[in-house]
């Protein structure tokens, strides 16, 4: 914190900072009573002080030991719930000092700029300051790139609220929580219902005259793209001298005035003159800058961890990607459905007395921007990104849900599907219903489709975009963009996007290096061909698991395990109960369906039927007519239903075949791991150095290549399997083996056992070991000629 000179009474500074030590050492009950009374009784001079160390102590900032925000169990932990709840509401304690100090004196506290996400630190390293940050930093050397931002106090408490989910040292507590029943969670509900009311209620008034804080939206909407930190340089304030003070103002002086490009009186209001307003002062933007800057640091802190850029500079080192926890995903979805309503809430209106115009509330404005324009290319990227490298599980569930709540504006205001009312919508957020839902159905085409939790998500995907609705709003959206490529409002994003996208006599984008894949296209229907494929397959398996379900019955321990089972988080568990599995068949055929309906150039695979658009596939090779015969009597093969159900209750064990390498086979359970390895790295050096001699020999027709044929492994041929990164083709490339040396087989466990109780039964009859290992060799060349002799190894050129 800037400046530690105090200016007060030195006493009563030292009993309080000695009371909130104190404070801070009980119980949590007992912690948020004596601080809500401490900070009621306390001189705002000296708090200003003490504020800092509070906020950081309760989200760990430092310590990585919170106060519960996430642990804290309402129904048993009713009291220190409610309390903590009430000493961080809105009208709590802690914000209300915040205000306060804010209005008054606007001391300044330190945030470093390290816990700030990658992309804007690479930003501010550029020297561009977006918006947000816009007269926060301050250079006391020249050529030195400060380390902290300087905040007021209100800005400061919710850096430190929305950074607390982010923080790597808190992250791995997040994995074993209640999702949607935490503090945390109630806390942030009700920041979004104080900041972003949707009763069209105005926001409360703290500030003073004397004390303006700028709206930031509207200081950015003048000089920038919206604070958007992707823009070129010429979207953001330089860093230099016209935008950051050298001059470090003193800790307890007021507010200095801060150049703007707002007009002094500047109103937010479209009155007549003669029309009285009951809100006073707060008809200028200052009265939501409060709610504004809420909404930029959520944006800020929950979507803009990653970015789809380009770095230009190569000294810039971007760090691995950063993937959310679950419980970071389930936030942005209750920021999420929170703006949905707050941006769709109708603005309050009276009728004027002069000329007819309509009275917008104070945060009429914020909500005209809408979705679109605040948090849209922050939210494609972390969708991109989450479902780039999200786990194929069923933890899945929450990025998706996520995903379908911010495509749905319609659910939350008790609206219909209307086109004339969504098409708006439509049109800027195409790529959420294309591009990120390509992303999708390849991610489906990876997953287990029997699992009853995966079925069910592909149900809930299909259910919500497979309408006729949305089907004809999507092909109007895209064939519009062909001749107005300037309606589709993704400008902002799609030029940094990795994505290709291309439209033709798209002037205004300029994509010439861009190519847009449209939803209703040749390579879109062959990947819903393949996942109608894969649907089918895991409906026939789904039928299966149904029938065996009443005949199986649970073990005595399974029986207890289930009944003392006590995990909350439903949602990421993979164990399914006899309802789900019964289930899964129907979800599986309904989602065909909707696919089939959707996309109608593409029709329904039949049951039982192969895979043939991956086995006729151009990209295999045209010679692997054998091997196509083999795949259709073996891989194929169809089992009857009681042969299926003794192979699902372990009563017939199944026939596997190995197709690749037969030297690399796995690990089989009567071979030793380690000897195998040792064996194959051998084998592979001799092979290696005496490969045209081990040849020569093979093929002798003299009664040492009938020996050597013997102990030799055989040439063949196997099939090595190529797939695409995208899963849209499988390659099978013919891979020929020579006569080769092989000594895995001594790896053999029950080889080796009678290796040794031979040598044990020699010693007990006085023959040492070198002398018993002598006859063994002696024995083993005699019988290697003897069958040599009597059972010839025919020559083989090749052994599919």
């Amino acid at each position: 914190m800037a400046g530690s000179i105090i200016t007060g009474n030195p006493h009563s500074y030292q009993l309080l900072l000695s009371n909130f030590q104190t404070a801070l050492t009980n119980p949590l009950n007992d912690r948020c009573l004596f601080l809500t009374q401490l900070l009621q009784d306390a001189q705002l001079k000296e708090l200003q002080y003490v504020f800092p160390s509070l906020v950081e102590n309760i989200f760990g900032f430092r310590t990585g030991i919170d106060w519960g925000l996430l642990t804290i169990d309402k129904d048993v932990q009713a009291k220190e719930f409610e309390n903590f709840r009430r000493l961080l509401a809105p009208d709590g304690p802690i914000l209300r000092i915040a205000n306060k100090l804010t209005e008054e004196f606007s001391p300044k506290f330190e945030f470093p700029i390290a816990c700030l996400p990658t992309p804007s630190q690479a930003i501010l390293q550029e020297g561009k300051v977006p918006a947000l940050y816009a007269n926060k930093l301050q250079i006391l050397n020249p050529g030195i790139f400060p380390s902290t931002l300087q905040l007021n106090a209100f800005e400061f408490y919710f850096f430190h609220f929305t950074y607390f989910i982010v923080n790597p040292t808190l992250k791995n507590s997040m994995s074993n929580i209640n999702l949607q029943d935490t503090l945390y969670a109630h806390i942030l509900e009700d920041y979004l219902s104080s900041f972003l009311p949707t009763d069209n209620r105005a926001v409360p008034l703290y500030q003073t005259q004397s004390n303006v804080q700028h709206s930031p939206i509207l200081t950015s909407s003048l000089s920038s793209n919206f604070g958007s930190i992707h823009g070129s340089g010429d979207h953001h304030q330089a860093l230099n001298s016209s935008t950051i003070s050298p001059d470090r103002p003193d800790f307890l002086s007021p507010l200095r005035q801060r150049p703007s490009l707002l007009k002094k009186g500047t109103v937010l209001m479209v009155a007549s003159p003669n029309s009285n307003s009951s809100y006073g002062f707060g008809n200028s933007p200052a009265e939501s800058w409060r709610s504004e800057t809420f909404i930029l640091i959520l944006k800020e802190m929950y979507l803009n961890q990653n970015s789809l850029d380009h770095q230009k500079n190569s000294y810039v080192l971007m760090p691995k990607t950063f993937i959310p926890s679950h419980y970071h995903i389930w936030m942005v979805r209750i920021m999420v459905k929170h703006l949905h309503f707050f941006f769709n809430s109708t603005l309050s209106s009276n009728p004027s007395s002069g000329h007819g115009q309509i009275m917008i509330d104070s945060l009429g404005r914020l909500k005209s921007l809408g979705m679109t324009q605040l948090i849209q290319k922050e939210m494609y990227c972390f969708l991109k990104s989450v479902f780039d490298h999200w786990p194929l599980d069923a933890s899945f569930r929450v990025p998706l849900e996520t995903y379908l709540s911010y495509i749905q504006p319609w659910r939350y205001i008790q609206c219909d599907l209307d086109q004339s009312v969504w098409q708006k919508f439509m049109t800027e957020n195409l790529l959420f219903y294309t591009t990120i839902f390509q992303q999708i159905l390849r991610r489906f085409l990876r997953m287990d489709l029997s699992c009853p939790k995966n079925a069910y998500m592909l149900f809930r995907l299909t259910k919500v975009i497979c309408t006729s609705e949305l089907r004809d709003m999507i092909m109007q959206v895209e064939r519009g963009s062909v001749s107005k490529s300037s309606n589709l409002g993704i400008s902002s994003y799609i030029q940094h996007s990795p994505e290709k996208f291309s439209l033709h006599k798209s002037s205004q984008l300029e994509m010439t290096a861009f190519s847009y894949l449209p939803l209703f296209s040749e390579p879109v229907f062959m990947l819903v061909t393949h996942l109608l494929t894969a649907i089918c397959a895991a409906r026939e398996k789904a039928s299966i698991q149904n029938a065996t379900i009443g005949n199986t019955n649970k073990s005595f321990l399974a029986k207890m395990r289930s009944f003392f089972e006590t995990s909350d988080d439903a949602i990421n568990s993979d164990d399914n109960s006899p309802s789900d599995i019964r289930k899964t068949a129907s979800y599986l055929e309904t989602s065909s369906k909707a696919l089939c309906d959707f996309f109608r150039e593409v029709s329904p695979p039949t049951l039982n039927s192969p895979p043939t658009s991956l086995i006729n596939s151009p990209s295999c090779s045209s010679s692997n007519n054998n091997r196509s015969e083999r795949t259709d009597n073996s891989r194929f093969h169809e089992l009857s239903m009681a042969e299926r159900i003794q192979l699902l209750r372990k009563e017939k064990k199944p026939v596997i075949n190995y197709n690749g390498n037969p030297d690399l086979q796995p690990v089989r359970t009567y071979e030793y791991a380690f000897l195998v390895r040792l064996f194959n790295e051998i084998s592979q050096q001799l092979n290696e150095k005496y490969a045209t001699e081990i040849q020569q020999l093979y093929y002798r027709d003299s009664l040492l290549g009938k020996m050597c044929r013997r102990i030799l492994s055989k040439p063949v041929t196997y099939f090595d399997v190529n797939k695409s990164k995208d899963m849209m083709s499988v390659s099978w490339s013919p891979v020929n083996l020579p006569p080769r040396i092989n000594l895995r087989p001594l790896a053999n466990k029950h080889l080796l056992v009678y290796f040794f109780v031979l040598l044990l039964s020699l010693w007990l009859y006085g023959y040492n070991p070198i002398t018993s290992i002598l006859l063994l060799i002696v024995l083993s060349s005699f019988l290697l000629l003897l069958f040599s002799l009597i059972y010839p190894v025919p020559i083989h050129s090749e052994d599919d």
